[in-house]
């Protein structure tokens, strides 16, 4: 989990049942598109962040 949220500059303080398309709403600055394309994710990309 650590590291997902490393590399998607995900604040630790978000749940990690937060949807990506949700973490702008509890953190104003956090840019979901700009994060993913970051991390080199696409359109396919997973609306939650659980562990497997």
């Amino acid at each position: 989990m650590k590291e997902v949220y490393e590399k998607l500059g995900i604040p630790e303080n978000v749940l990690k049942n937060t949807k990506m398309k949700e973490i702008s709403n509890k953190v104003p600055d956090y840019n979901f598109d700009e994060a993913k394309a970051k991390a080199g994710g696409s359109e396919n990309t997973a609306n939650n962040i659980e562990e497997p």
